[in-house]
């Protein structure tokens, strides 16, 4: 769904100026002004065309602009670009990148220009067809599986082994936030975790029914790539079976929260599945990794609600998003995976008490 935004004006003036000065198009106007995609948790995204007689060919059509909210996105977009950009070029069916801006001064936040691609986000998909659910879970492992089998060499990641780093900022979020419900989960992932893949993978890691576009069964292009990392492919497909089955999405009407839950144990156990028959899962690997993704998930809530979200550069209407049911299934899906007992709540009610911090009632609000 597209809806126009009252402060479309606050983006269309200096984002046609910006584009004038770039293209050197002087007549340079909008054939359809900016208009709100509100699908973006962290992003705002915008779908706009421009008119001038002497656009150059990849202007000329439906084009998307995704602004982070402010300049400490910088690093995340700058990566998502060349990540697009390289994936482009081996073939991997996402947006093509167009332009990466860091100038927050512009547009109050640093951009990025891509085209827009035509479809439905498969969760849009599911709900509006119940029936796809017997064959898009398939075609969302498909798409997932054809990632991983990609050649790592050349892919614009971070240095480092992929577990060192992000155990690392792991104990980071935990340390400078107090999130200290988290340390047991903490131990018990350095202390079981595994020897790196024989063969490393090009990972997504939010590879999820609405970061995937699609027409028909047909996958057209998988979005936000901000996260995108090498490393263990379980990794990946754990960062997914855990938003399949903790993520809250706004169900709308009576039908969709009706039929959420079923759909949602479905998807999981149909796209497991179809995966494994594309590629094998090792199932002490994925048990990790699932624990790792669930605590993963929950540092970043417990860092949007101690610190804000802008500390990643995020909007902050994506607090919408977090609620005692999303983080209460991250704490039961870890100790499901692990034993442990993990939680978030002794550190978030304190630092609400001392007025430095958001409550879960304001998050879930």
């Amino acid at each position: 769904m597209i809806v126009k935004l009252a402060s479309e004006p606050a983006v269309g003036a200096p984002l046609l100026g910006y584009l004038r000065d770039r293209l050197g198009v002087a007549d340079l106007g909008f054939r359809q002004t900016p208009t709100a995609i509100p699908d973006g948790w962290e992003t705002y995204i915008y779908r706009f065309q421009l008119q001038s007689a002497a656009l150059p060919p990849a202007y000329d059509r439906p084009l998307i602009l995704r602004v982070y909210a402010s300049a400490r996105g910088a690093d995340r977009l700058c990566h998502e670009f060349a990540v697009q950009q390289h994936l482009r070029g081996l073939g991997y069916p996402v947006p093509e990148p167009l332009g990466c801006e860091t100038d927050s001064t512009i547009l109050g936040g640093p951009f990025m220009l891509m085209e827009w691609v035509p479809g439905r986000t498969l969760l849009d998909l599911l709900f509006r067809q119940p029936w796809r659910i017997l064959r898009g879970p398939g075609r969302m492992a498909q798409l997932h599986a054809r990632l991983h089998q990609l050649p790592v060499h050349g892919f614009p990641g971070p240095p480092g082994p992929f577990l060192d780093r992000h155990l690392a900022q792991l104990r980071t979020q935990i340390d400078t936030y107090d999130l200290h419900g988290l340390l047991p989960g903490l131990a018990w992932l350095g202390e079981h975790r595994p020897p790196a893949p024989a063969v490393p993978s090009i990972l997504h890691l939010d590879f999820h029914p609405i970061n995937l576009l699609f027409q028909g069964l047909e996958g057209r292009a998988v979005l936000d790539w901000c996260d995108a990392d090498v490393g263990d492919p379980h990794a990946d497909v754990a960062v997914s079976l855990v938003l399949i089955e903790c993520t809250q999405v706004d169900s709308g009407s009576t039908w969709r929260k009706l039929s959420s839950q079923p759909g949602r144990i479905l998807l999981y156990h149909l796209y497991r599945q179809a995966y494994a028959a594309l590629r094998p899962l090792d199932a002490g690997r994925l048990r990790y990794y699932m624990a790792w993704a669930a605590l993963r998930r929950l540092g970043r809530y417990g860092l949007w609600l101690c610190a804000g979200p802008d500390v990643t550069g995020s909007k902050p209407t994506c607090l919408r998003y977090l609620n005692r049911e999303g983080i209460d299934a991250l704490c039961r899906c870890f100790r499901r995976q692990t034993g442990v007992a993990v939680d978030l709540d002794r550190t978030l009610a304190r630092r609400a008490s001392e007025g430095r911090s958001f409550s879960l009632a304001r998050a879930s609000g």
